[in-house]
């Protein structure tokens, strides 16, 4: 346990985990508001395509995506395929949270002269809502950082 090696994986997974969470964050929560939020074409179509990963299990993602770009390897090919095999977690209840929402309170905000990142990222407006998106943060980070051993050579 207290090898050299041990510790490697440990801060590969750590490196992983310290970059792939945050990214999946920000996609989750992107693809969230555009599917809620906007007024995007095929929004059915769009929101059962953000859970498609769910469907199929990591592991098989990144032996696909490595026998299709077979240069694949390392911390930012892990990274890669955390954020699309993960991103789901977050998306989903945050998805959730904005279909919840009355969409009338943004649009008092921005009547009022709110700045759109203000409107988006209230301050102490939805405690709830960023609370809920610490703790699926950090539910998130367990498979996103647990199941990848990186190795920094190929294979």
């Amino acid at each position: 346990m207290f090898r050299p090696r041990v510790a490697e994986l440990l801060s590969n997974t750590l490196w992983l985990t310290a970059l792939a969470v945050p990214l999946c964050i920000v996609t989750g929560v992107a693809i969230a508001w555009l599917t809620e939020r906007t007024q995007l074409a095929g929004r059915g179509i769009w929101s059962a395509l953000a859970v498609a990963p769910l469907a199929i299990p990591a592991f098989v993602q990144s032996y696909a995506w490595v026998s299709v770009v077979p240069s694949m390897h390392g911390l930012s090919a892990g990274v890669f395929l955390s954020v699309l095999a993960y991103y789901p977690f977050i998306y989903m209840p945050v998805a959730a949270v904005l279909r919840r929402l009355d969409p009338t309170l943004e649009d008092v905000a921005a009547s009022l002269g709110t700045p759109p990142w203000k409107v988006f990222f209230p301050r102490g407006a939805t405690p709830a809502q960023a609370g809920y998106l610490r703790r699926r943060a950090a539910g998130g980070a367990a498979p996103a950082g647990g199941i990848w051993s990186v190795r920094d050579d190929p294979l």
